[in-house]
C-alpha cells in the first residue's frame, strides 16, 4: 500500500493538470453545498448517468452517420429514457413555445432503429425543461460542451450536467454539476457544482490518474461514472483513499 501511495503522489504531479476554462466566464451564482450520498447510492446513479449517457452518445453518432442532425433539423437537445428495459433517446425541439420529439431512436439488443416521433408526453416535456434550466444556470463552465442526464428520485429530478473533452487520453474530473427540481412545478431546489476547480487526469502512457475530493466525506456519483466511463482512476477524500472502476466505489485506506 506505501508503494501504491507514493506512486499516486508521483504520478499526481505529472498527470494531473488545471484546464483553461472556455472563455466568457462569469462569477459563479446561487451554489447550493454539494450533499454527500452513499456509497451504495453513488454507485447506483454513476451506473444510471453511465448508461444514459451512452445510449445518447450512440444515438447522437446514428442520427449524424444519417446526415440528419443538422442547423435545419431543428434539433435543441436530447432526453433518454429506458422504458420497458428498452432504451429510446428522444431528440427534442421547440415550436410555439412548446417543446416536441423531432427524433426517436429506440435501442433493442444490437439493432437501433429511426422509429415515427411520438407525441411528447407531460413527463418527458418536464424533463427536458429543467435540462435547459440546468444548462443556463452554468456560469462558470470547464468545457465549451456539457452532455446532460436526468435522473429521478422520488418527488425530484436531479440533473447532472458533465464538462466533456475531446482529448481520448483525459478524464475530466472537475466541472460537473448537479441541480435537483421539484416535480410539481419545475422549481429549482438546489444547484451544486461538484469540484472546485476544472479538473482534467491524464490517462496517457500507463498513466494512473489521481484526484483529490474536497467538498464530501467520500466520493460522489460522478466518480463512480468516470470510473466506468474511463477505467481505474483513484479519488482521495476526508473519508479516506477510494479506487473507481468498472462503476465500483472501493475503499482502500483511512
Amino acid at each position: 500500500m506505501r508503494i501504491l501511495l507514493i506512486s499516486i503522489v508521483l504520478v499526481l504531479l505529472t498527470a494531473c493538470q488545471n484546464t483553461t476554462a472556455p472563455p466568457r466566464q462569469t462569477a459563479e451564482t446561487n451554489l447550493s453545498p454539494v450533499q454527500s450520498v452513499t456509497l451504495e447510492e453513488a454507485m447506483e446513479r454513476g451506473g444510471e448517468i453511465f448508461g444514459k449517457d451512452l445510449y445518447s452518445s450512440a444515438a447522437t453518432d446514428f442520427l449524424l452517420d444519417k446526415g440528419l442532425l443538422n442547423r435545419q433539423s431543428g434539433v435543441l437537445g436530447w432526453i433518454t429514457e429506458f422504458k420497458n428495459d428498452t432504451p429510446t433517446t428522444y431528440f427534442l425541439g421547440k415550436k410555439n413555445d412548446q417543446y416536441y420529439v423531432v427524433f426517436e431512436v429506440v435501442f433493442n439488443d444490437d439493432d437501433v432503429k429511426l422509429v415515427p416521433s411520438s407525441a411528447i408526453s407531460n413527463e418527458l416535456s418536464q424533463k427536458f425543461t429543467v435540462r435547459q434550466d440546468a444548462l443556463s444556470a452554468i456560469k462558470s463552465p470547464c468545457s465549451r460542451n456539457y452532455n446532460t442526464v436526468v435522473l429521478e428520485r422520488g418527488d425530484k429530478f436531479i440533473v447532472y450536467a458533465l464538462a466533456t473533452t475531446q482529448q481520448q487520453e483525459a478524464i475530466v474530473a472537475g466541472g460537473h454539476y448537479r441541480f435537483t427540481y421539484n416535480k410539481t412545478d419545475n422549481s429549482q431546489v438546489s444547484k451544486e457544482r461538484l469540484s472546485k476547480s476544472c479538473m482534467v487526469l491524464s490517462k496517457a502512457d500507463g498513466a494512473v490518474p489521481f484526484t483529490t475530493h474536497i467538498l464530501t466525506d467520500g466520493p460522489l456519483e460522478v466518480h463512480a461514472y468516470l470510473g466506468k466511463l474511463h477505467g481505474l482512476f483513484y479519488v482521495s477524500t476526508k473519508n479516506g483513499l477510494f479506487k473507481a472502476y468498472d462503476g465500483k466505489l472501493e475503499r482502500l485506506k483511512e
